[in-house]
């Protein structure tokens, strides 16, 4: 059996924490159940897609500071979508600021995704749809991080401004970055400690270090419009694979994680290109390795080698995918290029 639990902090009014328990041995599908249907609308509507790991499960602690309110989050892995259809039934104009303290977590809108370590953060727009998605730090069972809940009437920045700062990296680890995130990192536990009054005090001054942090980061690559943050993205990405070309461990898996973007959204980058993301990395070694075996200065040095040197360590499966790129062998390839026929 499932139950739930939506209890006042005994350390301090205005402190709400929402959580599920399991009474016996729930399943992992009862209690994922239960978080979408209890624990989450609490909150705004959403609806999980990935399962909860293990008998890890989400925790949310609320602090109302009255006109905004800051949440300690603690996360199993985990994706999270809002759609048109729940923006449109209940759209309360707000804003949400992760700021991560372990784990990673990302946020997908307005065609931009990002994903963000300690201690960056990040600005979600709740009133368009959105995907979230938290993982755990290795060796962890849940990503945590605070959130800061405001109304949009609370941020002083144009619309615009702010559309541009939603889904992207916001640094937290020089300037008003640093500033913001420690700030916010250790707000939760200061709000538990101070009167009504003094609440609403924090209250304001968390609006305006909020404001500056978001301010800071409209002069960064933020401010681009989202086709050229893609255009500027895979720019960077092709340069980042080319740089690493000898890496037999080149996977998308690495360049996501190198750009702050998840493996799903690097494939999406590039789903209209000619070359799929594995296709370019085979592509460029392959022409590295043309180039080599063309060159007189190498000709001592094995075939296998120059394989090996580009990121394709096995013999086999070199010659095979040169074969296919160039209608011969590389050790053929090597000779024509000798004689001057190729």
């Amino acid at each position: 059996m499932l139950t739930a639990r939506r209890e006042a902090c005994t350390r301090g009014r205005g402190t709400t924490l929402l959580t599920t328990e399991t009474a016996g041995n729930a399943p992992p599908r009862e209690r994922h159940d239960h978080w979408n249907e209890y624990v989450l609308p609490a909150l705004m509507p959403v609806t999980v897609r990935a399962r909860h790991a293990g008998d890890r499960q989400p925790r949310i602690r609320c602090r109302d500071l009255g006109t905004l309110t800051v949440a300690e989050v603690e996360l199993p892995p985990m994706e999270v979508v809002r759609t048109a259809r729940m923006t449109r039934r209940h759209d309360p104009e707000f804003f949400q600021l992760w700021v991560t303290v372990d784990g990673s977590v990302g946020v997908s809108q307005r065609r931009r995704e990002t994903v963000c370590h300690r201690p960056d953060g990040v600005l979600c727009n709740v009133s368009r749809p959105f995907r979230g998605f938290a993982s755990a730090a290795p060796g962890r069972g849940t990503a945590a991080g605070v959130v800061v809940h405001m109304p949009r009437a609370a941020l002083p920045l144009h619309r615009r401004a702010l559309d541009r700062l939603t889904a992207v990296r916001l640094p937290g680890r020089t300037g008003i970055g640093l500033l913001a995130s420690r700030y916010l990192t250790d707000l939760p536990r200061h709000a538990d400690q101070v009167s009504s009054a003094t609440r609403a005090r924090l209250a304001h001054v968390t609006r305006e270090l909020v404001a500056a942090w978001l301010g800071q980061s409209l002069d960064a690559a933020a401010a681009l419009p989202a086709d050229a943050y893609q255009q500027g993205l895979r720019a960077s990405i092709r340069d980042f694979i080319d740089r690493r070309l000898g890496d037999p461990g080149l996977s998308p898996a690495v360049i996501a994680a190198a750009h702050g973007i998840s493996v799903r959204f690097l494939y999406r980058l590039f789903q209209d290109e000619p070359l799929s993301v594995a296709g370019w990395i085979r592509e460029r070694r392959l022409a590295r390795c043309r180039a080599d075996l063309s060159d007189p200065r190498l000709a001592s040095r094995p075939v296998h080698a120059i394989g090996a040197r580009w990121g394709f360590p096995d013999p086999a499966h070199f010659s095979r995918v040169f074969r296919q790129a160039y209608g011969m062998p590389p050790q053929e390839y090597r000779r024509r290029a000798g004689a001057g026929q190729v």
